[in-house]
């Protein structure tokens, strides 16, 4: 009889030891698909990060040149002119500008509005990928221990 438990024992460890092959390539491979998803939100992270930055030196930008024109704007407005210029510059010329300079600005606040929704978007995005990126460096964690409890 004691031989007969002693032969099953054996028999389940040696079918166990094919299980245990078996597990171990599942959580293997696993583990490589939880690494290359993780490599891949990493990737989108940085990408998005890059556009949110691209996106705010345009609107910086577009801000110089609005306080340029409103510079000179003011400049022309103060200046007294002499008779010569005083031909130049007519009601139509300053009108022209200021319409300019009207345009620029509705132009800024609609890349603004852009701008805002583009980082709203992408902060919504980054947070998600975060999220993401945290459960899955949890979850290559957890597969680590279970390789390293079956070794």
């Amino acid at each position: 009889m004691k031989i007969k438990q002693i032969q099953n024992k054996a028999l389940d460890f040696l079918n166990n030891e094919g299980e245990y092959e078996k597990k171990l390539r599942q959580v293997t491979e696993e583990l490589k698909k939880a690494k290359e998803e993780h490599r891949k939100q990493n990737e989108l992270f940085l990408e998005n990060d890059k556009t949110m930055k691209r996106l705010h030196e345009r609107i910086i930008v577009m801000e110089e040149k609005c306080k340029e024109l409103q510079k000179k704007i003011k400049e022309k407005k103060n200046e007294k002119p002499s008779a010569q210029e005083a031909e130049e510059i007519t009601e139509e010329t300053i009108r022209q500008l200021e319409q300019r300079l009207k345009e620029l600005q509705e132009k800024k606040n609609s890349l603004d509005k852009t701008f805002d929704d583009e980082v709203k978007t992408l902060e919504k995005k980054k947070k998600v990928l975060v999220q993401e990126n945290t459960k899955l460096a949890a979850y290559l964690k957890e597969k680590e221990k279970v390789i390293i409890s079956y070794t």
